[in-house]
């Protein structure tokens, strides 16, 4: 029974915090949901860098209904827990949700990228990155 490691968008890399919380026989997974993108709006060029960062990383791919495969996956490998890195995302919370009720979920905090003031303007990245750039490049606290 080992642990199951959900890597989604907003923690793609090999040094996210998630990996050392779980166990060292955890699988790491990425669900390839192409109605999740689609709902979301993501272009050609964004679903290649995800597709790109994904194939840097040791994960495993998978194609489908994030929320149905996530379960599935659990189940398949009798998961004690399923790991995953916490996402503004309200769709990636929505699913964080649904799946507590039916399994152990936990999620961990990344390192912030930068302090924002306020709640963050996800619609699009000059928005967000307006917001993020005061604060972006600080080295303990000076720019």
């Amino acid at each position: 029974m080992a642990d199951l490691i959900w890597l989604h968008e907003d923690m793609l890399r090999a040094t996210h915090p998630v990996f050392a919380h779980a166990s060292d026989d955890a699988t790491a997974i990425f669900i390839w949901d192409d109605a999740y993108f689609d709902v979301a709006g993501y272009s050609l060029k964004r679903r290649v860098f995800l597709y790109e960062t994904i194939c840097q990383l040791p994960v495993d791919i998978y194609r489908g209904d994030m929320m149905a495969l996530l379960g599935q996956l659990a189940e398949a490998a009798a998961a004690q827990k399923i790991y995953t890195g916490t996402s503004p995302n309200p769709a990636l919370q929505k699913i964080m949700q649904e799946l507590s009720a039916t399994h152990e979920l936990t999620q961990i905090d990344d390192e912030p990228f930068v302090t924002l003031d306020g709640p963050a303007d996800l619609k699009r990245f000059f928005r967000y990155w307006n917001q993020a750039r005061k604060t972006a490049f600080d080295v303990d606290g000076a720019n």
